[in-house]
């Protein structure tokens, strides 16, 4: 689960191939639905504007991004140095995303 940090949150439910990301206003009720592609959601969170799902999948290495406007894939945002490690995301105020890997000491930050 995400938030925009303001009005609505996103909430991942496990589909395979393809998960459902849920976004839902204050109050519960659904405002969108979106289909990431690359399997598994393991991570995520949204840009303080609401335009752009970050997202990591099970055992990949690549930071997803998806247009929640458009509902459509955009190309991926980077490719970590491990898989499967990245214990946390974050979506800062200036539209950069964070990454922990703790297995590898070490916190990335991605513009």
């Amino acid at each position: 689960m995400t938030s925009n940090r303001e009005d609505a949150f996103y909430i991942e439910t496990t589909g395979l191939p393809t998960p459902t990301v849920t976004k839902y206003d204050v109050g519960g009720n659904i405002l969108a639905t979106y289909n990431p592609t690359g399997g598994f959601i393991t991570l995520m969170c949204v840009s303080p504007d609401d335009a752009i799902l970050y997202y990591s999948v099970l055992s990949g290495t690549a930071i997803k991004r998806w247009d929640v406007v458009n509902n459509v894939a955009m190309s991926d945002l980077t490719t970590l140095p491990a898989a499967g490690n990245q214990t946390e995301m974050l979506c800062l105020a200036d539209g950069s995303v964070v990454i922990l890997i703790p297995s590898l000491y070490r916190v990335l930050r991605y513009s």
